[in-house]
């Protein structure tokens, strides 16, 4: 076999066999969340960012929490940096639940935390209720992070 001929198969299953890293198998993880509130009115009522590895994003629609409502557009790396470190800061007890509902948010008017995880394993989403005594006591850390990121932001 010619070396010419060697060298081409050599590169095209390298190429090949690169691509399988990359693509559409391997899922990019994001993280939707922020805080909600039903019977209110402005911007504030409804702040919801989306992260991902690269960039942040805020949610401009401003409507209660459905995904249908979300239209997210790019904000700057400044920001991205604020948030950037939520990624791996998810707590496995909150992946392992079962339950999407934690407490009873925005049921006394009191707003609530709007969590969304996506990763090859597929979507979580937790609204979990704002008041800390209905909440598991090893989420409280997590949402104390997402609450100043959420100051910082604004």
């Amino acid at each position: 076999m010619k070396t010419g001929n060697l060298l081409f198969i050599l590169g095209l299953s390298l190429f090949l066999f690169s691509g399988c890293e990359k693509g559409i198998f391997n899922k990019e993880e994001t993280l939707i969340f922020g805080k909600f509130h039903g019977f209110c009115v402005g911007e504030s009522c409804n702040e919801i960012y989306k992260l991902t590895s690269k960039n942040l994003y805020e949610d401009t629609k401003n409507k209660y929490i459905t995904e249908e409502n979300f239209k997210f557009e790019k904000l700057s790396k400044s920001k991205f940096e604020i948030a950037e470190h939520l990624l791996t800061e998810i707590p496995e007890e909150l992946l392992d639940l079962e339950n999407e509902t934690i407490g009873c948010p925005d049921c006394a008017d009191q707003g609530g935390y709007y969590i969304q995880f996506t990763d090859k394993e597929g979507t979580k989403t937790f609204k979990i209720d704002t008041f800390r005594d209905n909440v598991p006591s090893n989420l409280h850390s997590f949402l104390d992070e997402i609450e100043t990121i959420l100051i910082e932001l604004n």
